[in-house]
């Protein structure tokens, strides 16, 4: 009876990220058909100021869904364990180029952006999955800081441990990498973010860990 139970439980899960994948795969065509028909009316002459602000809320909701949408998509790839291609990746240069990507958002907060290289960091892994684990990870520093506030980014041996300054922490830190887990206050937090760290770090086996002291938060992701 127990045997069965345990088939017949990873049977409905399978079935349940299958039902997950098609869903977010059906709800492509009509997010993409309501984002481009604002996007229209948005060119229209005949368009009022109090109209503007209502299509431009349309559009970053529907760009929000998107984003939930992709991620939602991306977590059941590695579930089924699609990223399977490895290859060496060194973790320094490619979290230097990913901040490149987000000169924009530092600069508009004043960041101070700090990295220190006690050790070269290569592993062999899948690009893919690792960008979008440092990507996650830099964003969250970014996003969650504040005007004038700091960043320090440190690579160890097999580590990497992004320390950033912030509003004050969530009382559970060890909750905070479930799904759906968020900073309410953030109207760019999709609530998945965290989630598909974790999804990733579990996929590779690498332990990711999460602490704040009052404004100051750090993540360590440990290879």
């Amino acid at each position: 009876m127990e045997k069965f139970n345990r088939s017949k439980k990873r049977d409905d899960y399978g079935a349940q990220q299958q039902y997950v994948e098609n869903l977010s795969h059906e709800l492509l065509t009509p997010l993409t058909v309501i984002r481009t028909e604002a996007e229209l009316l948005l060119q229209s002459e005949n368009i009022v100021e109090n109209d503007l602000k209502h299509i431009d809320k349309i559009i970053e909701t529907v760009n929000r869904l998107a984003k939930i949408n992709r991620g939602l998509i991306l977590m059941s790839k590695i579930h089924k364990g699609i990223y399977i291609d490895c290859e060496q990746v060194d973790i320094c240069k490619l979290t230097e180029r990913i901040l490149v990507n987000f000169e924009n958002q530092i600069e508009l907060k004043n960041i101070l952006v700090e990295i220190e290289k006690k050790d070269v960091v290569i592993l062999e892994t899948n690009k893919t999955l690792i960008e979008i684990l440092i990507t996650n990870a830099l964003k969250n520093a970014i996003s969650h800081n504040v005007i004038n506030g700091k960043i320090e980014i440190v690579f160890s041996k097999n580590k990497i441990i992004i320390t950033n300054t912030g509003m004050v922490g969530v009382k559970k830190p060890q909750e905070l990498f479930n799904r759906f887990v968020s900073d309410r206050d953030s109207m760019h937090s999709i609530g998945l973010g965290l989630s598909i760290m974790k999804r990733i770090s579990d996929y590779f086996n690498y332990s990711l860990e999460y602490s704040n002291v009052e404004k100051t938060h750090v993540v360590t992701i440990s290879f």
